[in-house]
């Protein structure tokens, strides 16, 4: 069970390189294993920060190609709610420190980097919204099927045919099958983005504001029945891509 979040260009220029924050809530976790993530842990919240080299090509949609979001194993279905995720450049990211800055910049216990493969991203063919919003909340849900019950059938017959020779016979073919079914379906819904393109802000907190009249549009969707994405925006421009916190 878990959740792929991507991203789309929607400008006219290429971006050299990706970076996106994961915020897990409660019962969802982050998989701490790749090398090319920082992890954070702030209570009930795990935070994350991955970089890719991969270049985003004008009008094409790149995503994780492993899992990064799962549930707990004995999850509660009121503590899977929340997954909030953002995109940025990674030339913006570099400029403040690069991830691990960044990760040590979060409130929390100190950044741990994975030990294990690196995250990667593919083309994937995702759902665009039809306004920008600057930071992205996916909302989720964990459904538990019911049980269906035992069913048994037994058919006994029998059958006697005196001959002649007084000669009976008899069958019986009692036939009984159970199938139980049991399973957990996490199901998700994503809310739609309204908001409008990002504004000047600082900080950590914020979105990015728009510098220049070509934009770099990001979309998110989930994967592997937990959820679907959010979606947000990044800005560029058309000759030098630049990001300002």
């Amino acid at each position: 069970m878990s959740a792929s979040l991507g991203v789309t260009n929607l400008g006219d220029a290429p971006v050299n390189g990706v970076v996106v924050q994961v915020r897990a809530f409660d019962d969802l976790d982050l998989l701490t294993k790749y090398d090319n993530c920082w992890y954070v842990v702030d209570s009930n919240l795990d935070i994350a920060w991955c970089e890719f080299d991969d270049v985003l090509a004008a009008q094409a949609t790149l995503a994780p190609a492993e899992d990064l979001i799962v549930t707990k194993t004995n999850a509660r279905a009121d503590k899977v709610t929340t997954v909030v995720f953002r995109w940025v450049s990674k030339a913006w990211a570099d400029e403040l420190g690069g991830v691990q800055k960044l990760a040590e910049n979060e409130n929390g216990t100190d950044p741990v980097r994975g030990g294990g493969p690196t995250l990667t991203l593919a083309p994937r063919d995702l759902p665009l919204p039809s306004k920008p919003i600057p930071i992205n909340f996916v909302y989720a849900s964990l459904v538990t099927p019911p049980t269906a019950s035992p069913t048994a059938t037994a058919s006994p017959t029998t059958s006697a045919s005196p001959t002649a020779s007084a000669t009976p016979t008899a069958s019986a073919t009692p036939t009984a099958g159970v199938t139980p079914t049991a399973g957990v379906t996490p199901t998700g819904t994503a809310p739609s983005a309204s908001p409008a393109a990002p504004g000047a802000g600082g900080g950590d907190g914020g979105g990015l504001p728009v510098t220049g009249s070509n934009n770099v549009a990001v979309a998110g969707a989930g994967v592997a029945l937990l959820m679907l994405g959010g979606v947000g925006y990044l800005a560029a421009r058309r000759r030098r891509t630049r990001f300002v916190a």
